[in-house]
């Protein structure tokens, strides 16, 4: 589905906004600016559940849980291993049924730490 832009009025010399922008395009410049920075990019349907590089049970796990485990223990190697696991414990929890309120909770993880644990990096 289109993302809808409200029209913004032209000043002289400006590029006009479209007043539509098709999810395709804003995913392919979403995961060219990941790929300058480093990030590498799966193909949903070849790490999808049931298959033979399977990184989920199902399509509701949005975050890859042995990946998050690899990078915590590369990035915090001198943090004890039950503490990066508890860490890893809370990011994998939602704490609510409110979407808008799970996504600030694990904003305020990743940009302060999770509480009870020493700051880790992500």
């Amino acid at each position: 589905m289109p993302l809808k832009i409200k029209n913004q009025t032209k000043k002289k010399g400006e590029i006009p906004i479209p007043a539509i922008i098709p999810e395709s395009e804003v995913e392919a410049a979403s995961l060219e600016i990941l790929s300058e920075l480093g990030y590498d990019y799966l193909y949903g349907p070849d790490i999808a559940p049931e298959t033979e590089d399977a990184e989920r049970e199902d399509f509701g796990i949005f975050i890859l849980p042995r990946r998050l485990r690899a990078a915590v223990d590369r990035l915090n190697p001198k943090i004890p291993a039950g503490a990066r696991e508890e860490a890893i414990k809370k990011v994998l929890r939602a704490e609510s049924q409110d979407l808008v309120h799970n996504n600030r909770a694990f904003h305020s993880m990743l940009a302060n730490g999770v509480d009870g644990s020493r700051p880790l990096q992500w």
